[in-house]
């Protein structure tokens, strides 16, 4: 048993040696033996490469503002072990992370005798519906990788959504957009309504027949709902999102069209839910998402010098945030700060930023999956590319020397980098 929050990390910790496991087995077992939490709690289940934390906070925001009590469970986390677990925006407590712990302990244990030991995910996941089961309301379920296999597809949702596939994870999820496709349909259920957001053709009718074969019903991006008028007005974006019943104007603080897609697909997400369960109100859902903010999603975490951050870590996140970087700072002096995990296409995602940025800096962090930066650096052959193994030591340099308003710094790459660099640019 645990004595404190403490040796709770420490015991997660140790188990990473037991790493990724696809399947379903080990977390049925265990949610079988703490009695079936998964089955008393009121779900959405979201699945994508893309976009799935910023679709689950914009309805986290909703949901709250109608008085909702929201769960969130989420990955990766900028807020350590507890961050998993948000409860109205907040990560969950070390008294009851260390409570239910030692609930479960007694069977991890059981399941590490028998030759089926949970993987430290599996455990946090078990302790997000032990805690969304007696503590709230409605609960937002993020997959942790594809869905199929993944950890959380044991819930039978109200509603499913797939934001996006592109290539990411390939080892665990194939090679082509039709395989991981696959992956992410896995998480649709008999009759549960799924929506979905802007696919290549390919993976959509891959999802498409999995939803015929569940007769799950689809709401499609582009088709049965839409955004359009879509302008910026200063740091605010404006669209008008629509379906065939209803129009609402729609301001969002967070920057890039991929946000714009993401918000509508929370509002089909609120339309369904006002339709199906209980009236949500129109001006609480624009005031909800017109206030919502996102940490590490092209997130402004200094002015003076103007630094953004932001997870873009695979190469669609790379492409949206070149799109964002050129709507809005085209005509600024503009710095990069990289540094990722080796098991991405980091090559190419370089390669796509290098044009765009007077100066792109490689640095690395402490992690067993971080690329070094001067291995990196033999990739890719460019002028204004430059080497710092010393992240911290590269943003002092650069927060010194940026005297102009019209320089920016951004920096962007791995989540696991994003988190440590904005806890440490917000002295947290």
């Amino acid at each position: 048993m645990f004595n404190s929050y403490e040796e709770v990390e420490k015991y997660m910790k140790q188990r990473d040696v037991i790493g990724i496991k696809p399947g379903l087995e080990r977390m049925n077992r265990l949610l079988t033996r703490v009695g079936n939490p998964e089955q008393e709690i009121t779900a959405i289940h979201v699945a994508g490469t893309n976009g799935k934390g910023s679709t689950i906070h914009y309805m986290s925001e909703a949901f709250r503002s109608h008085g909702y009590q929201v769960g969130i469970f989420t990955s990766p986390s900028m807020y350590g072990l507890r961050g998993h677990i948000l409860h109205n925006g907040l990560p969950i407590s070390k008294k009851n992370i260390l409570s239910i712990m030692n609930e479960l302990y007694p069977y991890i244990q059981q399941l590490d005798q028998e030759e089926m030991a949970p993987t430290p995910f599996e455990i946090l996941t078990v302790i997000a519906f032990r805690y969304f089961a007696k503590y709230v309301d409605l609960s937002l379920i993020e997959t942790g990788m594809g869905g199929r296999e993944d950890t959380t597809n044991c819930i039978t949702p109200i509603l499913s959504i797939i934001t996006s596939v592109a290539k990411d994870h390939q080892a665990l999820l194939g090679n082509t957009i039709e395989q991981i496709a696959s992956h992410k349909a896995g998480i649709i259920k008999p009759m549960i309504p799924v929506i979905l957001g802007e696919l290549e053709e390919s993976a959509y009718q891959v999802i498409l027949e999995e939803a015929k074969k569940k007769q799950a019903k689809v709401y499609r991006f582009g088709f049965d709902f839409t955004c359009d008028n879509k302008r910026q007005e200063g740091t605010r974006q404006h669209f008008q999102w629509k379906t065939k019943t209803i129009e609402m104007p729609i301001c969002l603080q967070m920057s890039g069209e991929h946000q714009v897609k993401n918000a509508s697909m929370a509002l089909m997400a609120l339309f369904i839910f006002h339709q199906k369960y209980y009236p949500l109100n129109k001006k609480y859902i624009q005031n909800a998402l017109t206030h919502t903010q996102i940490p590490g999603r092209f997130e402004k975490v200094s002015e003076q010098p103007h630094i953004i951050i932001d997870g873009a870590h695979n190469q669609a996140g790379i492409d949206a945030f070149i799109q964002t970087v050129n709507e809005q700072y085209k005509n600024k002096k503009k710095q990069l700060v990289f540094a990722g995990f080796k098991d991405k296409d980091l090559k190419e995602m370089l390669t796509k930023c290098i044009p765009f940025f007077e100066s792109v800096y490689i640095t690395t962090f402490e992690h067993p999956r971080a690329i070094g930066a001067r291995q990196l650096q033999k990739e890719i052959g460019a002028s204004n590319l430059f080497v710092e193994e010393d992240w911290q030591e590269l943003l002092r340099g650069l927060i010194t020397s940026s005297s102009s308003k019209e320089e920016s710094i951004f920096i962007v790459g791995s989540f696991h980098f994003i988190t440590i660099v904005r806890r440490y640019l917000l002295g947290e």
